[in-house]
């Protein structure tokens, strides 16, 4: 189907089926006191901001909702907050850095998740959240509690807009796949012996190009963005954790993962000098993360790309 972009004559195609599933959650919400939970993962730069933002439109013209950049948030005690002083509104929470805060993302914000959750119950609200991985949720918040997952990907490693969509159904039967494997290929088990892009109980595979920039104002989510990220380098006084955690736990990901990125990159993610990357992985532990142990072939070390990650006096 064909729909306008805001303020303009200007339309893009959304497709046939994510539109029909838009359209059966806005008449349950109607019809009733609940909410609607949609959660959207996948590896860093895939399209999940963008795939959101798409769906949070469709639901703003359904339902006759604002969608604006005001309704992306990156700080979730504050979007909790205005979950719980509102009703009938539209939330986007944008994972930002959350990718490179794993371990204490899993442990701490979750329980906050969950308590959000709690709170939205009843208020009508749309929630569509971006998170880093599926598999790491608390089986409540990814099964029982969310109406849909997406999953972003490239095609190829190279071809950005794709994404897989799962039903409450598919989201249980990928949740106990993507536990067992925990890896990307989980995501294709419900494709498996389908034809076309049609899976199992409803769930499929569409493409959408890019039309964030056109849905909000988006000079001003890159800003809001930008500041959460940076916030997310600062020791937390709340939470006791430092860049070095962070880069740590990502680092860790990005081997897990096979995503390959240069010693610049995270200086520049972690607005440090390339020196001070090559320092901080001279240290015990990521030492035993990125060295290869040659009697241990499932060794994250054991991984080529770690070489990539290494300095050169290390390798």
């Amino acid at each position: 189907m064909r729909v306008k972009y805001p303020n303009s004559e200007d339309t893009f195609y959304v497709d046939d089926k994510l539109n029909d599933k838009i359209e059966i959650m806005c008449d349950i919400i109607e019809k009733s006191d609940g909410d609607s939970v949609i959660i959207a993962d996948g590896g860093e730069g895939t399209g999940k901001s963008n795939i959101l933002s798409i769906v949070c439109y469709i639901f703003s013209l359904k339902l006759n909702r604002r969608y604006t950049s005001e309704d992306i948030y990156f700080d979730l005690d504050e979007m909790m907050k205005e979950i719980q002083s509102s009703k009938e509104r539209i939330f986007h929470f944008d994972e930002a850095a959350l990718g490179a805060m794993a371990g204490d993302w899993q442990n701490q914000l979750q329980k906050k998740f969950i308590k959000m959750l709690m709170i939205a119950r009843k208020r009508k609200h749309i929630i569509c959240m971006a998170i880093p991985q599926f598999w790491r949720l608390n089986r409540y918040f990814a099964v029982d509690r969310s109406k849909a997952l997406i999953h972003t990907y490239l095609q190829n490693g190279r071809t950005h807009g794709k994404y897989s969509y799962y039903t409450m159904r598919g989201k249980e039967m990928l949740y106990d796949e993507v536990k067992r494997k925990r890896n990307s290929f989980a995501y294709r088990a419900l494709f498996t012996g389908s034809k076309g892009r049609g899976g199992k109980h409803g769930c499929f595979i569409a493409n959408s190009a890019y039309h964030m920039n056109k849905l909000i104002d988006f000079a001003a989510y890159d800003r809001k963005k930008d500041k959460a990220i940076e916030s997310l380098c600062e020791i937390s006084t709340e939470r006791k954790v430092e860049w070095e955690d962070f880069f740590f736990n990502q680092l860790r990901d990005d081997i897990l993962n096979k995503k390959k990125h240069p010693q610049e990159y995270y200086a520049q993610r972690y607005n440090r000098s390339q020196s001070t990357i090559q320092r901080v992985m001279k240290k015990d532990r990521f030492k035993e993360l990125i060295t290869p142990d040659k009697n241990n072939e499932n060794s994250l070390g054991n991984s080529t790309i770690t070489r990539e990650f290494l300095p050169v006096n290390i390798i």
